[in-house]
């Protein structure tokens, strides 16, 4: 299918304003007491001082689309104290992740298509969450399977995903840098009853 992204309806008109909403679903994703002033001139539309309501937290930032100058998308956004997992499955349909805590991004990119969008976009991404879990996996029973497979009568297995499964833990802390649609570990800090993970300062 055509992934174009065709936002020409910006060029031309003006508009000085500001925004108010009680509730709003955007894609599966949940907000109340939007509120926002826009801006749009030029082919430019800034939404500054943007706030909402969002899975028991706080969203504040500002987003800005410049259909003039090939698509090029700019958001710096925190989201304080929200919930992770209602979050993620609204928005991408997977629950992998639960815990309560703030996520911060400085995000760009532009493009004509989707393509262009995900292979362009760069940036910073700050994750901190408290008393959650990683699904899919128990980190502390896959241990112990693998050191019970490395007896000498032991059978090569796989350890498949299941996500009935989950690791638990108190802190997650996780630092990416984000170049050319690739997101890399910068810092990860994780901490569980019976494991803790660290990487980078």
């Amino acid at each position: 299918p055509d992934d174009t992204i065709n936002l020409s309806a910006l060029v031309g008109p003006s508009v000085n304003g500001t925004l108010k909403v009680g509730k709003l679903v955007v894609r599966g994703l949940k907000a109340d007491e939007v509120s926002a002033a826009v801006k749009l001139d030029k082919g430019k539309l800034d939404i500054s001082d943007l706030a909402a309501g969002l899975y028991g937290g706080k969203l504040a930032g500002a987003l800005s689309v410049d259909a003039a100058q090939g698509n090029q998308i700019a958001t710096k956004m925190t989201l304080a104290g929200i919930a992770i997992e209602p979050l993620l499955v609204d928005l991408a349909k997977r629950n992998v992740l639960s815990g309560t805590g703030n996520l911060t991004l400085d995000l760009k990119t532009g493009g004509a298509n989707v393509y262009a969008m995900k292979s362009g976009l760069g940036g910073t991404l700050q994750l901190k969450l408290r008393d959650g879990a990683v699904k899919g996996i128990d980190l502390t029973q896959t241990l112990r399977d693998l050191k019970a497979r490395f007896s000498p009568d032991a059978q090569n297995e796989t350890v498949h995903a299941d996500t009935a499964k989950q690791t638990q833990f108190s802190e997650l802390d996780a630092d990416f840098a984000i170049a050319k649609g690739i997101a890399t570990v910068k810092r990860l800090n994780f901490v569980s009853p019976l494991l803790r993970v660290t990487q980078g300062d």
